[in-house]
């Protein structure tokens, strides 16, 4: 009986594809905090990434309608859900939302993990930071002085204690899109003085 399931499950592409999409936004919420072990951090602020890259793994995911994260979530946002019920921690994810900004997928995904985990990320400003700080050619345009500045400044984050239910995010897709967009333009000009802004 049970291989007569596995093989319909496995015959029809909607389940595999399905779950190896999600597998897909473990992954993207993987790749940043691993950037920055690979360059070196074992921290971000009071982060421990080897555990945070853990805590992903064992994070339940699930795709939702727009209409279903929407009416959760009491800002009205579509975009994704995370939540922590009874002690049980899972993130919805609206598939449209995920597929229409490639680009942004692992700032996206890490926004939604550090929310479950504690950390506010309103406007994913954590997520941001975390993104550019892992990138290669951020950390060889940044010099010293101001890349300690930025560091130091999120260092003073600390997580949240207690027992949380229920509200995730804060932030909107687009913006993020825009922000990272402004980014990588910054960075690719050389104008360094306007990543802040």
């Amino acid at each position: 009986m049970l291989s007569l399931f596995l093989s319909f499950f496995l015959l029809v592409p909607g389940f595999a594809a399905a779950d190896a999409e999600l597998d897909g936004f473990r992954d993207a919420g993987r790749e940043i905090p691993t950037a920055l072990i690979q360059a070196g951090h074992s921290q971000f602020g009071a982060l421990d990434l080897s555990s945070f890259l853990e805590e992903i793994s064992r994070t339940p995911l699930r795709w939702a309608s727009a209409k279903e994260i929407g009416t959760r979530n009491k800002s009205g946002r579509i975009s994704a859900r995370w939540e922590i019920k009874g002690g049980v921690s899972s993130i919805l994810v609206n598939r449209e939302t995920w597929r229409r900004f490639p680009e942004e997928q692992a700032i996206f995904a890490l926004h939604e993990y550090l929310g479950i985990t504690g950390y506010n990320d309103n406007n994913y400003w954590l997520s941001t930071t975390m993104w550019f700080l892992s990138l290669k050619e951020a950390r060889q345009a940044l010099d010293e002085k101001v890349l300690a500045g930025r560091v130091s400044h999120y260092a003073r984050m600390r997580m949240a204690s207690g027992t949380v239910v229920g509200v995730g995010g804060g932030g909107n897709i687009l913006t993020l899109h825009l922000r990272a967009k402004r980014l990588r333009e910054n960075l690719a000009s050389g104008q360094l003085d306007e990543i802040g802004n």
